[in-house]
């Protein structure tokens, strides 16, 4: 197993934040601040089929807006801008 320790700065009081970091068999990362209480963990579970399609639809959608935006900036450009 492969884990380190280490310090960081809390993102709510700016105290000093405890982290712990796995990466077997996943990647894993805890966060605990003995100042304020504030603490992370890495939660797993698996998605519903509902949720992993509606997933997939949001990354479609966001390839299509880049691909609109990509046909957009080439057409800006004309044969004549580069003096062919």
């Amino acid at each position: 197993m492969s884990s380190n320790s280490y310090s960081g700065s809390c993102p709510v009081c700016q105290g000093s934040l405890n982290i712990n970091s796995d990466n077997r068999p996943f990647e894993r990362v805890d966060t605990n601040c003995m100042n304020c209480w504030f603490y992370s963990y890495t939660k797993t579970g698996r998605s519903t089929l509902e949720e992993v399609i509606d997933q997939k639809n949001e990354d479609l959608e966001d390839t299509f807006h880049d691909v609109a935006e990509t046909i957009t900036e080439y057409n800006r450009y004309s044969e004549t801008d580069f003096n062919i």
